[in-house]
């Protein structure tokens, strides 16, 4: 760029081509920011933790997991004022401007595995009014019937866990089939 304002064409790319690119990419920035912070409001955390999350390629992250943390679970003012969530992983929307937004997650083996362990975090809670509402559809309808039934077992007394619209036959039959090529094999 320097090159270019001091009128020489070393490198044969004029200056309209490089503000050109420059403002192509501030402008990329810009819709990126947005969509970073659709996804976080949609995820229920802020911006930045949403952005350090993102630097490290959403590794061993699901969404809502900072609802589970051991400070939720155990710290009463925060778990009185969590209890009053409902968080559900089929309705993580949001919008800017009048455009709705709609964040999609899919649980794998182990994501399931990352919720599982951090409802462990929760202490368990005999009144369900004291604990959040947690609401799983299909977006969990991919993992394998034990750690269904993990998450189930993790889920008692410490969430109201809502499973009404997993396919929890297919996921026994996809578990049979499965058992089954292990079997054979």
């Amino acid at each position: 760029m320097l090159y270019a304002l001091n009128g020489e064409d070393k490198l044969g790319v004029g200056l309209a081509a490089i503000i050109a690119s420059l403002t192509c990419a501030l402008a990329h920035a810009f819709f990126e920011m947005i969509f970073v912070y659709l996804e976080a409001v949609s995820c229920k955390t802020t911006v930045i933790h949403y952005m350090i999350v993102c630097f490290n390629a959403r590794f061993g992250w699901i969404p809502f997991v900072n609802f589970f943390s051991s400070l939720a679970g155990f710290d009463e003012k925060s778990s009185s004022s969590a209890a009053q969530e409902n968080l559900n992983y089929e309705q993580m929307k949001s919008g800017i401007l009048g455009v709705k937004f709609q964040m999609k997650f899919r649980f794998s083996n182990s994501s399931a595995d990352v919720l599982i362990n951090s409802l462990s975090n929760l202490r368990n809670e005999t009144e369900p009014s004291k604990r959040m509402n947690l609401s799983i559809g299909s977006s969990i309808n991919s993992i394998d019937f034990p750690i269904l039934m993990d998450l189930m077992r993790i889920s008692k007394n410490r969430i109201n866990l809502n499973l009404a619209e997993v396919d929890i036959k297919d996921i026994v039959k996809r578990s049979k089939k499965s058992l089954e090529e292990l079997k054979s094999k």
